[in-house]
């Protein structure tokens, strides 16, 4: 019965309820938005970088070398001989190894050239067709066949150079296989063998300069290792960095940093968050104090007839918390709404494999958070609503 009292006094005045729920759900919307990009984000790159202790590449920046080569977001760094590729297999530190070779993409999506070992290593699975086995036939990731329309048997020339241009090589690949979906970056990339890479730039003049692809017969772009033992996480990187021409740099390691860039700006936007809330709970704690005054003459009425100093201070502090209750909801609902648009915008498949419809820890944090503040909120005028004299309002 309290219950319906309090949301009864709430929609007598829906453009201030409406305006008070909406800044909430603004803030409180923000912050679940920024909860979810943020471990959506961070188990993308954990689990890509997951079994991968080094990656070694041309020379340069470290955290382009692991965006270009795990995550396939950058441009390589250049190149480096199948020769170091050879040696550093061998190495008494080396577990494993993967190499990596660009060769050119299709329709934006990259073009890559490897081995088993990379199918084997990110758990594929095989859902029409088979894994290539001979030169310049291809494997599709699941996001590659499903928005290209590729089907087994089906030909295609690929563009020079890691975006669609006009410049295509005279070479077509074939369809042979198509990926079952994981949630890991095979979706968006077309496997084929490193010799088909090789053989597709033979038709490239000499002079012609391009960074970006493995421009020597016998160059790769990376390789992505695995240690043996623990003494290999300290010797190793020191000695490729030191004795080769090549790079070698920590995916944990550069990931870390560049969640930490990354924090600065989600901070703000926390900060932001929060200032909207505060506001909210401000408005909400205006609204209910001048509702107090409006209401004196039937406050005490009602406490004539019968109800309780608790009964009254219920009926304001329900009032507040169903304004926050209703804000949550309506956040909750925004962030995820907001988070699927920006998926389909932005047309990333990763996400699909993961659940982020439903709340996480953190979130409910947030929800106590918030319930805390709307209390506070609204414990004031429950408080001087509950202390009212009676006889002095009835009198005036």
């Amino acid at each position: 019965m309290l219950l319906y009292v309090s949301y009864k006094n709430l929609i007598f005045k829906p453009f201030q309820t409406f305006l008070q729920i909406l800044i909430l759900a603004f803030g409180t919307g923000l912050i679940f938005l920024l909860i979810l990009a943020e471990r959506q984000i961070k188990e993308q790159f954990s689990q890509n970088i997951k079994g991968i202790d080094l990656v070694v590449g041309a020379k340069g920046s470290p955290l382009q070398l692991i965006l270009a080569n795990v995550y396939h977001l950058d441009n390589p760094t250049g190149n480096i001989a199948f020769e170091e590729y050879n040696k550093l297999r061998k190495n008494f530190l080396v577990k494993s190894t993967i190499p990596l070779a660009y060769g050119d993409s299709f329709e934006s999506f990259r073009i890559l050239g490897t081995d088993t070992s990379y199918l084997v290593h990110y758990e594929a699975l095989i859902k029409e067709g088979v894994f290539w086995k001979n030169d310049f036939e291809v494997t599709l990731g699941a996001t590659v066949a499903q928005k290209l329309g590729l089907k087994i048997g089906d030909t295609f020339q690929s563009d020079h150079g890691l975006v669609e241009n006009d410049h295509k090589h005279t070479q077509k690949y074939k369809v042979v296989g198509i990926l079952e979906r994981n949630g890991k970056v095979l979706d968006k990339l077309i496997l084929t063998s490193i010799p088909s890479v090789w053989k597709i730039h033979e038709e490239h003049p000499e002079n012609e300069p391009d960074s970006t692809e493995a421009e020597s017969p016998k160059e790769i772009t990376a390789i992505l290792v695995k240690f043996r033992n623990p003494m290999a996480v300290v010797m190793l990187p020191r000695q490729i960095n030191s004795q080769t021409q090549m790079q070698a740099a920590s995916p944990a390691y550069e990931i870390t940093r560049l969640f930490e860039l990354l924090g600065i700006g989600i901070d703000t936007l926390t900060w932001i968050a929060w200032f909207l809330i505060a506001i909210s709970a401000l408005s909400i704690w205006a609204n209910l104090y001048q509702s107090l005054q409006e209401r004196r003459y039937e406050v005490a009425l009602i406490r004539t007839f019968g109800a309780s100093k608790i009964q009254i201070f219920r009926v304001f502090i329900q009032e507040s918390l169903l304004l926050v209750i209703f804000g949550l909801f309506v956040g909750f609902l925004l962030s995820r709404l907001v988070f699927l648009f920006l998926q389909n915008a932005l047309n990333e498949p990763l996400f699909l494999a993961i659940s982020w419809a439903l709340p996480t820890e953190t979130d409910f944090y947030l929800v106590l958070a918030s319930l805390i503040l709307g209390f506070l909120a609204g414990f004031v005028p429950a408080y001087r609503a509950s202390k009212m004299l009676i006889a002095k309002v009835l009198a005036s």
